[in-house]
């Protein structure tokens, strides 16, 4: 039994192209990657080394599949692909946050109005997530959002100890700390202690 499939996100696909093994799956059928947006340069080195032209699509737990390049048209590197049947996107005027109205997005947080009144605007799911459209209609991801939830346990955590030295993803430093200081209602400023 061989597989013939492989889902990963960008991460594992970095990693791949570093292995002397990576030409091996010019065997498979299909290369899906998702859960953060696969850089344009790395989608055409893993193509240059595998053959394999990756599959982007775009979903979450809350909604499933949203968006995803086509299987048997073109696939452009650093797309997320176009909306699924069914499924309506657009980007809000303030940030460009993805909002998504469609069937299959859930009713809501359980027993939850609080988390239910800031995650949906006017029907239209929130996502959290940042994005771009451009003129066709394909949808390209710029960043993904932190789950309030969870970023707010992490920053306890993190907190906690007194220092943010052990974070090493200088972008994820920052918005922590910026979340920090929003939900506390202070400023705070990055010095030796945070670093």
């Amino acid at each position: 039994f061989e597989a013939s499939m492989f889902f990963g996100v960008p991460t594992m696909y970095s990693r791949l192209v570093e292995s002397p093994r990576a030409h091996e799956l010019k065997r498979l059928r299909l290369c899906v990657s998702g859960s953060a947006p696969l850089p344009a340069d790395l989608h055409m080195k893993f193509e240059e080394i595998t053959g394999q032209k990756v599959i982007e699509r775009y979903g979450m737990t809350e909604t499933v599949m949203l968006v995803s390049n086509p299987y048997d048209l073109e696939r452009r590197p650093g797309s997320v692909g176009f909306p699924l049947p069914g499924v309506k996107v657009r980007l809000s005027k303030e940030l460009s946050e993805i909002e998504v109205s469609g069937l299959n997005i859930f009713e809501g947080y359980w027993e939850n109005p609080d988390a239910n009144s800031e995650a949906f605007n006017d029907g239209w799911f929130k996502t959290g997530d940042i994005g771009q459209l451009d003129d066709e209609a394909l949808f390209y991801m710029q960043s993904r959002g932190i789950p309030m939830k969870e970023a707010k346990a992490f920053l306890m955590f993190a907190f906690a100890g007194g220092t943010l030295k052990n974070i090493t993803i200088p972008q994820l430093k920052e918005q922590l700390i910026n979340l920090v200081a929003y939900e506390l209602k202070v400023d705070l400023e990055l010095n030796e202690a945070t670093h």
